[in-house]
């Protein structure tokens, strides 16, 4: 009953006073894909958010927040001066072609400026990333009732080290990074082309069609390499990922604010990371889903991501978040107080 009271006091607040009660000092939702269609490559690995519904987000977040571009969040923390209040900040992460199609005419048409961070190896499509390779592969199973018996799950399954699946599409979204090999190795048993994919969907974006979202004003940042978890990979295999990342946007690209944002989530980092890319000026700023650095010299903020299984709006997004702030807020205010009894 408490719970429910709780959360229901929380909701009644406006979005801007319970941002400000939870202690958050921006508002950063990211997000992948917006569109209407649904593309094999992300159908099967969370709900993409259609154009209408980004819509509605932008004017929500434009309702309750005013919105702040990478250079200013650069520009402010270059001087340790606080980013304002109720301030929100707009990413987006892969680098998929719809940046260009869909979002910067909509954010444009908004005035919402975007930062879109980029896994550099997919970029004028050369490489299909691991988990849109599984989406595929998932959807051309599901088509022909191609099932875990076939001989080439069997064989990825075991090649994987699976002892039992509850399911194709588990099967397929269980296969870690280091494994994507499999994926490959199993296309070609099933007869999934995955270069013909690249050529004909082309679902990255171009150097050109970056070059052309920056001289519309947005900017842009590193998001490693191949799209790796970090939280599975070594020191040395987190900084490589990084430098090279980086490196090659710096390259390619007039990049006057090094930002880098990690794939999937920033758990499993340790602080080792964080000293490396800040003090050898690898990047700038650091933009995190989960495990933030303790050192709070190092400027890192932290995101959260919109798309899920579950279709949820921005504001229940927020809503929740703020409601888990402040429960741990409570918690350990009760903590203390029961300290010093």
């Amino acid at each position: 009953m408490l719970g429910a009271a709780f959360r229901s006091a929380v909701h009644s607040l406006p979005q801007a006073a319970v941002t400000r009660i939870a202690g958050r000092t921006l508002v950063a939702p990211c997000y992948h894909m917006v569109t209407d269609e649904s593309p094999v490559h992300m159908r099967h690995l969370y709900t993409k958010r259609g154009v209408a519904e980004f819509e509605k987000d932008l004017d929500y977040l434009l309702k309750s927040f005013t919105p702040l571009s990478l250079e200013e969040i650069g520009r402010l923390s270059a001087k340790d001066l606080p980013l304002p209040d109720n301030s929100f900040f707009l990413s987006f992460d892969d680098g998929f072609r719809e940046m260009s199609d869909i979002v910067a005419p909509l954010c444009l048409r908004k005035g919402v400026p975007a930062t879109f961070f980029l896994t550099t190896a997919f970029l004028d499509n050369r490489v299909l990333g691991s988990r849109h390779k599984a989406s595929l592969l998932i959807e051309f199973c599901e088509r022909r009732g191609i099932g875990l018996e076939s001989p080439a799950l069997k064989l990825l399954a075991k090649e994987a080290g699976f002892e039992r699946s509850s399911g194709v599409r588990e099967t397929f979204l269980s296969i870690s990074h280091a494994q994507t090999h499999l994926l490959d190795d199993c296309a070609l048993g099933l007869g999934v082309d995955f270069s013909e994919y690249l050529l004909t969907s082309r679902p990255y974006l171009t150097l050109d069609q970056v070059a052309g979202l920056l001289r519309q004003g947005f900017s842009i940042g590193g998001h490693s390499i191949d799209h790796p978890r970090y939280g599975d990979l070594t020191l040395e295999e987190q900084l490589y990922q990084t430098v090279e990342c980086m490196r090659y946007l710096t390259d390619h690209f007039p990049v006057p604010l090094k930002a880098f944002a990690f794939p999937f989530v920033s758990d499993g980092v340790d602080d080792r990371f964080f000293e490396e890319v800040f003090t050898k000026n690898i990047v700038d700023l650091v933009f995190c889903i989960g495990r933030m650095p303790t050192n709070p010299r190092h400027r890192a903020f932290q995101r959260f991501g919109v798309e899920s299984r579950k279709p949820q709006r921005i504001e229940e997004l927020l809503n929740q978040q703020a409601e888990g702030a402040l429960r741990r807020k409570l918690f350990a205010w009760k903590t203390r107080e029961a300290r010093k009894h």
